[in-house]
């Protein structure tokens, strides 16, 4: 029973994480056309992009690499 548990919460993790990805792909497409219609001598779209992919970066490494119980 906790083998289903267990395949159960990974299988919730893994659509949060690509959930994540899907929503950060299209606002920094969103983002990067902003830039470039407004600004695009100054790419100030690499600063959102560099934090926000961190913070998926570090869920990505909690979802893949979560030490087992």
């Amino acid at each position: 029973m906790e083998a289903i548990e267990e395949t159960c919460n990974r299988k919730k993790a893994l659509n949060s994480l690509y959930r994540q990805v899907l929503v950060y792909c299209v606002v920094m497409l969103f983002l990067i056309f902003i830039n470039y219609i407004g600004n695009p001598g100054h790419w100030w779209v690499i600063w959102p992009a560099a934090g926000w992919g961190l913070g998926i970066a570090i869920s990505a490494i909690n979802t893949f690499f979560k030490p087992r119980e």
